[in-house]
């Protein structure tokens, strides 16, 4: 980290070293089960990256995911949806001129409806549209297909739905 602000070559590079220093004791933290602390670092590593890069930018994309999904297991869910809804929005403005059917929409919508607390129904249509994308991307032989398909099976058996469908996603994961 020393190093890092110390640097003096490209922006860029800067901006990745520090994004890289802070993701890493974010991710230190979480494996001690400290949230709250994980969040700080992965906060930091996500404003590194969002000073110097467009909103959809890559490493924005993996800095915002880090970040809900620590804010996530910390249990701050108000403030993993909202990031997650301002993540997502970022992916679907037309003037980012993001493919609507790319990874980074889909991940989007899984980061969105895991984030979701308590609205069964939004979580579930996210979720579906995370499936879909992902189905699309990859047919059923991905891991990031099994995530999407593992969440929505387990948002539709807290809708108390433990059908055929559920049944079908949890064999996908």
């Amino acid at each position: 980290l020393s190093y890092a602000r110390r640097y003096d070559g490209e922006e860029e590079q800067k901006t990745t070293l520090l994004c890289n220093a802070f993701t890493t004791y974010g991710y230190l933290r979480s494996k001690q089960c400290n949230y709250a602390d994980a969040a700080t670092f992965l906060e930091e590593a996500y404003n590194c990256v969002a000073i110097t890069y467009n909103p959809v930018h890559p490493e924005v994309q993996n800095a915002a995911g880090h970040l809900i999904e620590c804010l996530t297991h910390k249990g701050d869910i108000y403030d993993a949806e909202r990031f997650a809804q301002m993540t997502l929005d970022s992916l679907k403005d037309p003037a980012n001129g993001v493919d609507q059917d790319s990874e980074a929409v889909a991940k989007g919508y899984y980061a969105l409806g895991n984030a979701q607390n308590g609205d069964l129904i939004k979580a579930e249509r996210l979720a579906r549209e995370s499936y879909r994308i992902s189905v699309q991307l990859y047919g059923n032989e991905h891991n990031f297909v099994g995530l999407s398909a593992n969440l929505l099976a387990n948002i539709l058996r807290l809708q108390g739905r433990p059908g055929d469908e559920t049944r079908e996603l949890y064999e996908c994961f």
